[in-house]
């Protein structure tokens, strides 16, 4: 699974295997699933992420199917938070539909736990 995070500028970073706790509501998040590229949209994800998640997978698509290390072109497949189909979950054992839009941002709830008023 990869995912675009700009924090002092943008970049991609790769995680070897995912988990639905991984997809950060403000982050656009794209998975090689071999056949389909799914790219998954947080609730807050704005339209230059989404827009660079978009080159990033048909970029990947054509890299991989030039290499020949996939025998069809695989499709990409955009999702939206709390819109995830059985094909996009099915990847994620476990998956709760109600975990994101019930939780919010976890880390955010987190950070303002530990924030100490002055």
């Amino acid at each position: 699974m990869f995912g675009d995070q700009v924090k002092g500028g943008p970049r991609t970073k790769v995680a070897m295997f995912g988990d639905q706790d991984d997809l950060s509501e403000n982050d656009a998040m794209m998975l090689d699933a071999v056949g389909e590229v799914y790219l998954w949209y947080g609730k807050s994800t704005d339209a230059a992420k989404r827009e660079r998640a978009v080159g990033v997978a048909n970029r990947f698509v054509q890299t991989v199917c030039d290499n020949g290390q996939q025998t069809h072109k695989a499709s990409v497949v955009e999702i939206e938070s709390g819109n995830e189909p059985p094909f996009f979950t099915m990847h994620f054992p476990g998956w709760d539909s109600e975990a994101k839009s019930s939780t919010g941002d976890v880390y955010a709830a987190k950070l303002k736990a530990l924030t100490v008023d002055a």
